[in-house]
């Protein structure tokens, strides 16, 4: 018999309309097919949402010891930002190489913290990456400590650097906020995914955020804050 399928042409796909541009300049076609997400797994929490916040975490926070590894779960963390009516800026991305930025991310954030008492007291910056990366030359914990941002930020991350989708939900479910910093990103799916919760968003003026986030072409698109020549504007 014969197989018509094997003489049909294979598109290119990219994952936004960015990708699909850069790819017109070098003279290749493609199809525009967004990644989506599960609404079963990435979702906002209930109070009967039990078993998932039970799932191991690692964190490594400051105490007056220094940098602490402490074995905890999502749920205890979520708990004691409660109690300390935290207002949690969250950040999910791998520690790896220059093009994440988080050390622009921690830069950012202790300029804000400079802005007022009440930042420093009521804010806090929750990275769900290795603070320490064999592929990254940057040490996170020690950039804390040289921008005096040490005592508002914590890392988690579980068993070799996994948690279940329904673990990362459940960080999700933490932020008030999710920020993404990268210099570049063919698609970001944290941005997605926390935007399927209802998290408001923070990114930069580059590929796929200005999609995702939205942009002056899209008015009715305000869906969060997103930077422009070093300030970060309203999208409107």
């Amino acid at each position: 018999s014969h197989d018509s399928n094997t003489d049909r042409k294979r598109k290119v796909i990219a994952q936004c309309n960015w990708g699909q541009n850069e790819m017109r300049k070098k003279g290749i076609q493609s199809d525009v097919i967004y990644h989506g997400y599960d609404p079963k797994i990435f979702r906002k929490l209930k109070t009967t949402d039990i078993e998932v916040m039970n799932e191991k975490i690692n964190i490594v926070k400051n105490t007056n010891k220094g940098w602490t590894e402490i074995n905890s779960n999502i749920g205890s963390l979520k708990r004691d930002l409660e109690i300390y009516k935290k207002f949690v800026f969250g950040f999910c991305g791998a520690n790896h190489g220059i093009r994440k930025r988080i050390e622009r991310l921690l830069t950012s954030y202790s300029l804000f913290l400079k802005k007022s008492d009440d930042s420093r007291k009521n804010t806090i910056l929750i990275l769900k990456t290795m603070p320490v990366s064999i592929t990254s030359p940057a040490i996170l914990p020690k950039i804390c400590d040289e921008l005096e941002i040490s005592s508002n930020v914590i890392f988690l991350y579980g068993e070799n650097n996994k948690l279940s989708d329904n673990a990362v939900n459940s960080v999700y479910n933490i932020f008030d906020v999710n920020i993404s910093t990268s210099s570049s990103e063919g698609f970001g799916l944290p941005t997605l995914e926390t935007m399927a919760i209802g998290i408001p968003q923070i990114g930069p003026k580059c590929p796929s955020f200005v999609e995702l986030i939205g942009d002056n072409d899209n008015p009715n698109n305000r869906r969060g804050l997103i930077a422009d020549k070093g300030e970060w504007v309203m999208i409107l």
